[in-house]
């Protein structure tokens, strides 16, 4: 049996390995070698070879934190100073984005610049919203009401949010946050 699975969670001291395909759940409290009898982790190419013939390979996340500008979204990528992008929609702003890293990483190969680590080999990106581009973002999906119901949040503030006259302090947007992540498992058991 041969695959690949994503590393979920890698710490400074923990990894783990889930995987409902596989059933296969792998852990290792070691930070360097061998993390069980029947495993191997090899740090400098992120590989974990299991005796099962199973190899996994964590992917790299790169942030890119994205704002509502007034007239469109904006982003930009912290691990890439320089790199920005904006678009009408989040959706075109993510295109453009993605165009706009591979754009700057052939740019600094071509000048000889050292890439970062976390852009070599496989690497995902993880959109990091303020609250603001995230509320009108999802403004055609969820009314203020149904933002009320989902984090507890009353209506006027939401639209606060939403209009830039506030920022949510750090615990609403936990609030906020936990809502949203709570509705996606919700809405991932649902089968039709």
């Amino acid at each position: 049996m041969v695959g690949i699975l994503l590393v979920r969670k890698v710490l400074t001291d923990n990894i783990s390995i889930q995987s409902k395909k596989a059933g296969l759940q792998f852990q290792t409290t070691e930070k360097q070698g061998y993390g069980s009898q029947n495993s191997k982790f090899n740090f400098s190419t992120g590989r974990i070879e299991i005796e099962s013939g199973i190899k996994a390979r964590y992917m790299k996340k790169n942030i890119v934190e994205i704002s509502f500008t007034g007239n469109n979204f904006s982003a930009h990528v912290p691990a890439l100073p320089g790199c920005v992008s904006v678009g009408d929609t989040p959706s075109e702003m993510k295109e453009n984005i993605s165009e706009a890293i591979d754009f700057h990483l052939a740019g600094m190969k071509e000048d000889g610049d050292i890439v970062p680590a976390s852009f070599t080999g496989d690497y995902e990106l993880v959109y990091k919203f303020d609250a603001q581009s995230l509320l009108l973002y999802y403004k055609g999906i969820f009314n203020a009401p149904a933002f009320e119901r989902l984090t507890g949040i009353n209506q006027k503030q939401i639209h606060h949010y939403s209009s830039g006259l506030k920022k949510p302090r750090a615990v609403q947007k936990k609030k906020i946050e936990k809502a949203l992540h709570d509705l996606g498992k919700e809405l991932l058991a649902v089968e039709l």
